[in-house]
């Protein structure tokens, strides 16, 4: 099993600890010193670096980490997806996010049915808006009526994961020009952004924390177009 760099770092604080305490203890012959000793150190490991990472947080204005490409921090995406109580999609079309099987998250959008309370926001460009779908579609070279279908069938694969799946999805449409995909979640969200010559997926993604200006600035963008979206 491969350890990541966190549970590396627990791992070195507590042979770290464990020595110190032993130490204290066979100067001291003190248990009472050494378990002291022990507390302080592991409060110490711990403490330290959650707060510096909070600073390096904080001055890189809210981003936690920068990922090459989708694939980079899809496991992230995924266990999120699965697990967080807010999950919220901003995208032009999901089909290559939600197709049954083969995408990468229809997995873990499977394993939220039946639970409620808790939707699924999917807000997806609105295959009407043709100015929109004009522009987007000529700047990665596709055909207009291809990029529609695709849109289209990502309302038929969300419904699919509603009505055979149980999960409780919800799907609206916008009619503005795209300009970032985002992964709204409870301790984060991972922005991309839509530009000319190239497909979203491959651009950089964003690891934003939740707490900064950034992420609630994507939030209020994110609920600014729900709220002004159509039901398909």
């Amino acid at each position: 099993m491969k350890l990541t760099p966190e549970v590396k770092r627990i791992l070195i604080g507590l042979i770290i600890q464990i020595a110190t305490g032993t130490i204290a203890y066979f100067i001291t012959y003190n248990m009472i010193v050494a378990v002291g000793i022990f507390a302080v150190a592991l409060v110490i490991t711990i403490s330290i670096p959650t707060f510096l990472r909070h600073v390096r947080i904080i001055r890189r204005g809210g981003i936690i980490d920068v990922f090459e490409n989708q694939t980079a921090c899809k496991d992230l995406i995924a266990e999120r997806i699965e697990n967080s109580h807010r999950v919220g999609i901003l995208a032009v079309q999901a089909f290559h996010i939600i197709r049954p099987v083969e995408a990468p998250f229809f997995e873990p959008m499977t394993k939220r049915g039946g639970r409620k309370g808790a939707p699924i926001r999917l807000c997806l460009l609105n295959p009407e808006a043709h100015e929109c779908i004009r522009i987007r579609a000529k700047e990665i070279g596709e055909k207009e009526e291809d990029f529609i279908r695709f849109i289209e069938d990502s309302i038929v694969a969300a419904n699919d994961l509603k009505n055979n799946y149980a999960v409780d999805i919800q799907v609206k449409l916008y009619s503005e020009l795209p300009v970032w995909q985002l992964f709204i979640f409870d301790d984060c969200l991972f922005a991309s952004f839509y530009s000319s010559g190239i497909e979203r997926h491959r651009q950089k993604h964003y690891q934003i924390a939740e707490g900064s200006p950034l992420y609630h600035s994507f939030v209020r963008y994110f609920n600014y177009l729900w709220d002004t979206s159509v039901k398909p």
